[in-house]
């Protein structure tokens, strides 16, 4: 676990979950954002190549087990990103076995979730910027959330975790009109802040 991140609070108001966590899967790297009464910890969970498939999944699933045990199941909401239904081949299923890992410990923990597009979290926080993501190079992309949402992270990995918390709060607070059928979801998981 990386060191708390407390809000400033002239720049940024309360956040209003202040109960979450926001988790960016992935085998390689997987990005962790968890809010306990309203200060912030990161953490990257970095397999890199060299590590075993399953060994992988095993640090992830402990790290994100380890975080979601911190939170009161009461007050507690979780983002995770939406499959990547264009994916293809073994990254497909790798991805599907890791996130529906981290669902059902949600699910056993009480804490209600909802899966965000990465099209919509990055529209909502990023704006006019999104066209150019995939582009653009980590380095840069972190530079420009910063210039944005005056936060600075660790990694892109945990930069998009916070940033799909952000866009469940935009959702919810009525701030950003996308979001489809996870937009219901986040504005009635809005009456469990804490």
């Amino acid at each position: 676990m990386e060191a708390p991140f407390a809000e400033a609070e002239a720049d940024n108001p309360a956040p209003l979950f202040m109960e979450a966590i926001s988790i960016d899967p992935s085998l390689r790297s997987t990005g962790i954002v968890t809010r306990i009464r309203g200060v912030e910890y990161y953490q990257t969970v970095a397999s890199g190549s060299s590590t075993g498939k399953w060994r992988a999944v095993r640090q992830i699933l402990e790290a994100v087990g380890g975080e979601i045990s911190r939170l009161d199941p009461e007050k507690a909401v979780a983002v995770i990103e939406q499959y990547a239904y264009g994916a293809k081949g073994n990254y497909l299923v790798t991805q599907g076995e890791i996130g529906g890992a981290i669902r059902y410990l949600l699910w056993r923990r009480g804490v209600p979730f909802v899966e965000l597009a990465q099209n919509t979290w990055k529209a909502a926080t990023m704006g006019g910027f999104f066209r150019h993501v995939r582009k653009t190079r980590k380095r840069e992309y972190l530079a420009a959330i910063r210039a944005k949402h005056g936060r600075m992270f660790p990694s892109t990995d945990v930069a998009d975790a916070w940033l799909m918390l952000k866009a469940a709060e935009m959702i919810a607070a009525g701030e950003y009109g996308g979001g489809g059928t996870a937009a219901e979801q986040i504005r009635a998981m809005a009456g469990r802040r804490g």
